[in-house]
């Protein structure tokens, strides 16, 4: 299977889960469920689906949420969803505090990656002034990157050179 046609079936999948058509997303999802290794998002998807129809054992959704957890490590949405499920149908809220935390460090990662590229977006767009604005806010969010500091220093060392 092609990564245009993996795509498809996960964005079709997902309008027809939006529209409420359970089995329809269930049955497009079900030939990616069979690739090796499945895309997280359609491991997801499916607990979704399985969740929302009452078809599914609170056992299955759970190993689906854990697998698309497993692969998609670095996915805040994917810890989020297998965090909401440990909470809402098991009760564990030691664990699901955990994968919460861990989500919360992943988007901060997202945030501070996000301030680089837009800061340097700004300076290419010959808006210095808004760019250091932006990494100001961002140091003070983040006072032990490094990166930010450097990047701000060659933003400040820009502004002074250009008077």
């Amino acid at each position: 299977m092609t990564l245009q046609e993996t795509i498809a079936l996960t964005q079709q999948a997902y309008e027809l889960r939006l529209q409420g058509k359970l089995d329809l997303a269930r049955r497009a999802l079900e030939p990616l469920l069979d690739l090796t290794p499945p895309p997280a998002v359609a491991l997801i998807l499916m607990a979704e689906c399985l969740q929302q129809s009452d078809d599914g054992e609170t056992e299955e959704i759970g190993l689906l949420l854990r697998q698309g957890a497993r692969l998609s490590p670095n996915c805040p949405d994917a810890q989020l969803e297998l965090a909401h499920f440990i909470f809402a149908w098991l009760d564990e809220n030691d664990e699901a505090r955990s994968l919460l935390s861990d989500a919360r460090k992943l988007i901060s990662q997202a945030n501070l990656s996000a301030d680089l590229l837009e800061a340097a977006l700004l300076r290419d767009e010959g808006r210095v002034e808004d760019a250091v604005q932006l990494l100001s806010r961002t140091a003070a969010t983040y006072p032990n990157s490094g990166l930010v500091r450097e990047e701000l220093k060659s933003l400040r060392a820009l502004l002074d050179a250009s008077g």
